[in-house]
């Protein structure tokens, strides 16, 4: 089963899905507008460019309380030090802060954004910041199709990427997910899965009593816990491309 070869056609989209570390989305707020970023460290002079700042003017990051640092043209950011900035005129700019305040971080759903001072957040705290309704799914946005369901009681952490997006919810609040078992994609509606329903996917006429027993592993999972072996009678939450390996193990 471990070396089970892929159905024709399939190659590219499981390659596709087998990418299980997609780089997360970044994005900043400059002069409080939301630009997107092209990756988490940003050369100064980008920012400033897709933002439009004209000439003669100093970027500085924003902190709370006031203890702003002018940034350089030519220094790399790091978004999750702080994605909060604004310009001045150089004639105008404030004197150099000292980096003793927080830095202010700008999280974003579906491209609007809310500034906190918390880079750790749950489910729930978004939700409730950005008066999403009952009726969608919170996800992080990722650089890829593979898009991660956060529920209620996820712990976010910002440098993990602050750049989220909702979905409707099917029915019975599920949200479709494609999974890879043994390198054939199978589409999944719930949030979690089983090790027996794992099994069954691999092994269709799995019974209730089964003569072998079967060992299940996972990788590129739930951000808390990307990889690991799901024991019989154990479930986990399932995750856009999450892969599965299924193997024999005896007989039971």
């Amino acid at each position: 089963m471990t070396n089970k070869p892929t159905k024709a056609g399939d190659g590219p989209a499981v390659e596709n899905h087998t990418q299980c570390c997609p780089a997360s989305k970044w994005a900043a707020v400059v002069d409080d507008v939301g630009i997107p970023a092209p990756q988490r460290k940003v050369q100064v002079s980008v920012l400033k460019a897709q933002a439009g700042v004209p000439a003669g003017h100093t970027l500085f990051r924003d902190y709370s309380p006031k203890s702003d640092v002018a940034l350089s043209d030519d220094e790399v950011v790091d978004l999750a030090d702080g994605n909060v900035f604004y310009s001045r005129a150089d004639c105008s700019a404030p004197p150099q802060g000292d980096c003793s305040g927080r830095p202010k971080l700008a999280w974003f759903v579906d491209d609007h954004h809310e500034v906190t001072l918390r880079p750790d957040q749950t489910g729930k705290a978004l939700r409730e910041l950005f008066q999403l309704s009952h009726g969608s799914c919170l996800l992080r946005d990722y650089e890829s199709p593979v898009d991660e369901p956060l529920g209620s009681d996820a712990k976010i952490r910002f440098k993990d990427g602050p750049v989220l997006i909702t979905r409707c919810e099917g029915h019975e609040g599920s949200v479709s997910v494609t999974i890879i078992v043994e390198g054939t994609p199978h589409e999944w509606s719930k949030r979690t899965i089983t090790h027996e329903e794992v099994v069954k996917l691999e092994v269709p006429e799995y019974p209730q009593n089964p003569p072998f027993t079967y060992a299940v592993t996972y990788k590129c999972g739930p951000s808390n816990k990307p990889e690991g072996i799901l024991a019989p009678g154990a479930s986990v939450k399932v995750k856009e491309g999450m892969i599965f390996n299924v193997s024999e193990t005896g007989q039971s």
